[in-house]
């Protein structure tokens, strides 16, 4: 009888519904209401509202300019000149070369004052080149400070050129800087081909052309012989072997060579 009791009891306490227990709107119904931090969670309380009286904030912006690649290769190529100018200037002291007196005989050793002289023979008529654009693509751009790896120009050289044609009153030239042209004829062996060139190849001398054999060439490569660094060396041997010339020379080595130009070139 006790086990029925309790039975009916525990049934008794499982059928009231569920609704009696959870009723908000019941006596209990306070426990069940929105909490103070439900209720500032449904209204946005986090919400931040401005008064329009506040005025706004400009706000700046630096301006950045980035330095392009060819602004960067240039200054790079500026600097590299620089350095080479500076050095050719020491062995130009060391060795002598370029230190004989007179007027006719002295040279700056900044390329690009020396690239304007030669430009300005150029629109005078008194600088040529047998090879269209030498001068002006090779030359020109130095003169005007732009100045290109792939077109640099041993500064000595340049020397070269301007006494060579303050001694004659004209130079005409075939070739510099093969690279610079788009040509790659005897690179790298050539000095020609070297980065900066330390090359030049002779075509006429005072409105005379020169083969390497004649007297021109001869005239040319004396006054050559007393300018340069010992351990240059120049062309066309067996030109002047062929004519029945020759030439002793103290600073110039000699080697064979086509017979429509005067090579030289310089050593490092």
């Amino acid at each position: 009888m006790l086990v029925v009791s309790f039975a009916a009891a525990l049934i008794a306490t499982m059928s009231i519904p569920a609704f009696a227990v959870n009723d908000p709107s019941g006596s209990n119904g306070a426990a069940f209401e929105t909490s103070a931090i439900d209720g500032l969670k449904q209204a946005h309380a986090q919400s931040l509202l401005v008064s329009q009286s506040v005025p706004a904030v400009a706000v700046s912006r630096d301006m950045v300019a980035a330095t392009s690649e060819a602004d960067l290769q240039a200054q790079k190529a500026a600097e590299a000149q620089r350095a080479l100018d500076a050095a050719n200037a020491a062995k130009a002291a060391q060795s002598g070369v370029f230190s004989a007196s007179g007027a006719s005989l002295s040279a700056s050793a900044d390329a690009r004052q020396l690239a304007q002289t030669l430009m300005a023979a150029y629109q005078a008529g008194t600088f040529t080149d047998y090879q269209p654009a030498v001068i002006t693509r090779e030359i020109g751009p130095i003169a005007d400070g732009v100045y290109s790896s792939q077109c640099a120009i041993d500064t000595r050289i340049l020397q070269i050129l301007v006494l060579t044609l303050n001694q004659f009153g004209s130079v005409g030239i075939s070739d510099l800087n093969r690279p610079c042209l788009g040509s790659s004829e005897n690179c790298p062996a050539s000095s020609h081909c070297t980065a900066p060139a330390r090359a030049v190849d002779f075509t006429n001398i005072g409105g005379r052309t020169i083969t390497g054999a004649d007297s021109g060439s001869i005239q040319l490569l004396r006054f050559l012989d007393a300018l340069v660094p010992a351990g240059s060396n120049v062309g066309q041997s067996q030109c002047r072997s062929s004519a029945g010339t020759s030439i002793e020379l103290r600073n110039m080595a000699q080697f064979a060579d086509s017979c429509s130009h005067q090579h030289l070139d310089i050593p490092l």
